[in-house]
């Protein structure tokens, strides 16, 4: 490679650097802020869906502390963290059509699969972009999400260390599996469960993982994301405690910024990003009516292959 070839790839990475950012973005408090459609702000009242205590993703939600995910002894991912490695049980079960086949929930990222959604009527509702983004396919209950077959009750069959990370056979840690879709080999990012007490503020994450821990008043928890692919991407807080708020900010590289701090609905913020975009996350303790440490649970799910709705976002590239 001559020395005119070299400079001129380092350009075109300094340019695609320069370029990555988010693009477009709301969040729970942009929707309360600047109004939400007549039918979107329905699903947004302090009652529903996104409530900070009894809404699906409140501190009673299937994300909190009394859903399947966590160390409580009522958590079944202790069972499966109980379990070991099953790994070939796993390749098995793909081979007979099973979760981890082309007939499995993959096919829901597939362009068929996306179609079929569509057909839906609230489709635009729960799409990358929509206002229940956090509770459609693209969030953590989706296909692609913790509570999915990526997640650590799902059916890759690797083992979990006492960090949160994925390990194969041979002990080394995992990161991505490669599943066989109808539109050939597809590689997704495993949806790992981290504590807080084993995780390096340093280390740079990819957009699939949950993140859980005690924090005192008033204190601040960040972390670095990066995005592989151009994608939405949905940050979503848990409060285990009803008593408890948290607030959400995610930054990029370029000087986006964008906060959520609700104080009725679990924080999040949906950001679409270009490929290679770099993210700086951080979770704030705002108040508290207990005197106990704060338990919280900060979800990341990217919405790779999933179509997004077009509505209109009160943050948009240049602003």
């Amino acid at each position: 490679m001559n020395a005119l070839t070299t400079t001129t790839l380092l350009l075109i990475l300094l340019a695609s650097s320069a370029h990555a950012q988010i693009l477009r973005a709301f969040s729970a408090s942009s929707l309360i802020e600047f109004g939400p459609a007549a039918e979107e702000g329905f699903w947004i009242n302090p009652m529903g869906p996104l409530a900070r205590g009894r809404g699906v993703t409140g501190s009673y939600g299937p994300l909190g502390n009394l859903g399947p995910f966590g160390e409580a002894i009522w958590n079944s991912t202790n069972a499966f963290r109980a379990a070991g490695n099953w790994e070939q049980l796993a390749q098995a079960l793909s081979r007979m059509n099973g979760p981890l086949s082309a007939s499995g929930p993959v096919f829901l990222t597939t362009e068929l699969g996306q179609a079929m959604l569509n057909f839906n009527g609230a489709a635009h509702l729960l799409a990358p972009g929509g206002v229940l983004h956090a509770l459609g396919n693209a969030g953590p209950l989706g296909p692609l999400g913790i509570a999915g077959m990526l997640g650590p009750n799902g059916a890759h069959g690797f083992s979990r260390n006492a960090a949160g990370n994925y390990l194969d056979q041979n002990r080394n840690v995992v990161r991505t599996i490669r599943i066989n879709s109808h539109e050939g080999p597809k590689e997704f990012d495993l949806y790992e469960l981290y504590k807080l007490d084993s995780f390096r503020s340093s280390e740079i994450l990819d957009t699939s993982f949950g993140l859980r821990g005690k924090i005192d008043r008033g204190q601040i928890v960040q972390l670095r994301v990066a995005s592989k692919r151009a994608q939405w991407v949905n940050f979503l807080v848990v409060n285990e405690y009803e008593l408890d708020s948290f607030a959400l900010q995610v930054a990029d590289e370029a000087g986006g910024v964008i906060e959520s701090n609700a104080e009725t609905l679990s924080n999040f913020i949906s950001v679409k990003v270009r490929p290679g975009t770099r993210l700086k996350v951080s979770l704030t303790h705002r108040s508290s009516l207990h005197a106990f440490r704060k338990p919280f649970r900060l979800y990341v799910t990217g919405s790779e292959g999933a179509t997004e709705v077009s509505r209109p976002f009160h943050y948009v590239q240049g602003r």
